[in-house]
């Protein structure tokens, strides 16, 4: 019996996967990068047992391309997170040589910008596409024509069209999207405030040894000179991978949430602010002001490349322009509710997974009667 392959790599493309297998009609498997590890899909909030980042080398991208060309035939359709990172062009390489229909549900905000490698991973990117392993672009977006694109919102449907054009791009809603459906109305006093943090020092950030260090003293002086319990920070689940490594210091250790979920942090929140985070736009659509905040000038040429973060209804500020707590709360007080911005980039309902699953449907019935 032929199934739907969700190939997952982290802690929310696995979530994701495990909503929409659950809704879909049609048998599924999931294939988790971090063990190579086929699997029934689990329970949806199943906790994901790998790292966000799984291990990237030749020998597992041998061992991948094998996995997946053994089973090929069984196939029905491919679903990933993204289409940017190696092994998910892995699998997209395998897919299309064997004719096998993907699909695309976001795991986060897309951009559409080239990646500055170091010369390394430059030669080994070579070396797999001359062996013909691999296929697309380095950690760009888009460039493995997927066949179906699951949009978060109607914002993205015109880069999305541009990155598949033969393509089809279905506006579904994130399928964790139903988790923002219903929270608590804001504001609090003193305004509660969720800084979502970021490794700002990899893609699709600029190259920058100083722009991590420059992050985590702003979210701490903002710490400092907040009232009590009035910030708190969520780490990017790279970062949790990673912390111990990150030099945080005591004050943002301490504020750090631990074993909640997004939407329940968000939930406790007046407000969101965060560099390039997708929270921003899952936050905004659930009626919470937000604020981009980056450590350098460089960042800033970032937001061009993504509809949403260059969409001029975004404000986004460095860290030193804002010095401390009051002009946090001061800059997110003058304007008005980011929700309309929000909604154009992430559709907030009970049923995103079912859309997305419905959407996948329709592929593999489409790929079977071609």
């Amino acid at each position: 019996m032929s199934f739907v392959l969700f190939v997952v790599g982290g802690s929310t493309q696995w979530n994701d996967a495990l909503r929409v297998a659950a809704a879909l009609p049609t048998s599924s498997r999931v294939l988790d990068l971090g063990t190579l590890e086929l699997m029934e899909p689990p329970a949806p909030g199943t906790s994901y047992p790998g790292h966000h980042w799984p291990s990237q080398g030749p020998r597992v991208v041998l061992e991948l391309t094998r996995m997946l060309r053994r089973m090929a035939s069984d196939i029905a359709a491919i679903v990933l997170g993204q289409d940017a990172g190696r092994l998910q062009r892995v699998a997209a390489n395998v897919a299309r040589r064997a004719g096998i229909p993907i699909a695309v549900v976001p795991d986060g905000a897309l951009f559409d910008a080239p990646a500055t490698l170091p010369l390394r991973q430059q030669v080994e990117e070579m070396a797999l596409r001359w062996a013909g392993l691999t296929c697309g672009e380095p950690l760009r977006f888009g460039t493995t024509k997927p066949d179906l694109w699951c949009a978060w919102g109607p914002g993205w449907v015109p880069l999305l069209e541009q990155f598949s054009p033969a393509g089809r791009v279905v506006v579904t809603g994130s399928p964790r999207a139903a988790d923002f459906v219903a929270l608590r109305s804001a504001p609090g006093d003193p305004p509660q405030i969720l800084l979502c943090s970021q490794p700002t020092w990899v893609h699709p950030f600029p190259p920058s040894t100083s722009a991590g260090p420059a992050w985590y003293r702003w979210v701490d002086r903002i710490l400092h000179s907040s009232p009590a319990g009035s910030v708190r920070v969520r780490l990017h689940p790279r970062e949790r991978d990673i912390c111990e490594e990150l030099a945080l210091s005591e004050a943002v250790l301490a504020a750090v949430t631990v074993g909640t979920t997004l939407a329940q942090d968000v939930a406790h929140s007046d407000a969101v602010v965060a560099p390039f985070s997708t929270v921003l736009i899952e936050a905004a659509a659930a009626g919470r002001n937000v604020l981009s905040v980056v450590p350098e000038h460089a960042c800033l040429e970032t937001r061009m490349s993504s509809p949403a973060m260059a969409d001029p209804d975004l404000q986004v500020r460095l860290v030193s322009e804002l010095d401390d707590f009051a002009a946090v709360v001061n800059e997110l007080a003058g304007h008005a509710t980011d929700i309309e911005w929000g909604s154009r980039y992430a559709t907030v309902a009970p049923d995103t997974a079912d859309r997305c699953a419905i959407a996948i449907a329709d592929l593999v019935r489409a790929s079977v009667r071609t």
